[in-house]
């Protein structure tokens, strides 16, 4: 099969809503993407879920975890599986990989349009912040939190991107490979990290604005509490790498 689209959905203990997202994005892309599923060590119903929509959908695969080892180390084991087996999933010069939210922030028809608008550059990410951009279902918290992380990337690495965090990105075979292989960020600040290090190796990304829907709250960032502690694990995560820098 000649897939063009490869995309990655990490999942931790996401049994209320892993099963409408997977079939969407499945049912949407048909034979058109391999979607692999990345279980975190979910200690729910979601590994079930997941093995049985892989035996329903003949382009949906997963990979799991009996441990979790965080969405950054997750959605990159998800692109180190598609990119070793590339000769069993016919990657070609033009197949994209990329990762989506589980929560289906980011629709597939969203997604398809976000991939269809690459063109010569080497990636492609979605934003909240950009004119033209339609957010809806964003709590308050959550976006006060986001506000001021992306006031700190900016402060510290200054990125030429005013939405590092959004649950979408996409990539070029070619230009992943380039990135993937200087990864070490396991956790939610890894989308930093990837685009300090696709800007060091002038792998091409261009920011779009984007339609993305909030959903109910995933584990990781379901109450003040976990979105509070997760983010100041991603405040350090920045400290580190600017010192590594």
């Amino acid at each position: 099969m000649n897939w063009k689209h490869f995309i990655v959905i990490p999942a931790y203990n996401e049994e209320k809503r892993i099963e409408k997202t997977v079939k969407n994005y499945a049912e949407y892309f048909s034979d058109k993407a391999k979607i692999l599923i990345v279980l975190n060590g979910c200690k729910d119903r979601s590994s079930g879920i997941v093995r049985e929509l892989a035996g329903k959908y003949k382009d949906i695969d997963f990979i799991e975890f009996s441990e979790a080892i965080g969405k950054g180390a997750a959605v990159q084991e998800g692109f180190r599986h598609i990119l070793k087996n590339d000769s069993s999933f016919k990657i070609h010069a033009s197949s994209l990989i990329g990762f989506v939210d589980a929560d289906e922030a980011t629709s597939p028809e969203e997604y398809e349009r976000l991939a269809g608008l690459i063109g010569e550059a080497d990636g492609v990410i979605g934003s909240r912040f950009l004119k033209g951009a339609e957010v809806f279902g964003r709590s308050v918290l959550r976006g006060l939190v986001g506000n001021g992380f992306h006031l700190i990337v900016k402060i510290l690495f200054n990125l030429p991107y005013k939405d590092t965090q959004c649950g979408v990105k996409i990539f070029k075979a070619e230009a992943l490979g380039k990135i993937l292989p200087e990864l070490k960020v396991s956790n939610m600040a890894f989308d930093v990290e990837m685009l300090a290090i696709a800007l060091k190796r002038g792998v091409k990304i261009k920011e779009i604005p984007t339609i993305w829907n909030g959903q109910p709250e995933s584990g990781a960032l379901g109450s003040p509490i976990s979105l509070f502690k997760n983010g100041w694990k991603m405040f350090w995560t920045l400290v580190e790498l600017k010192m590594r820098k």
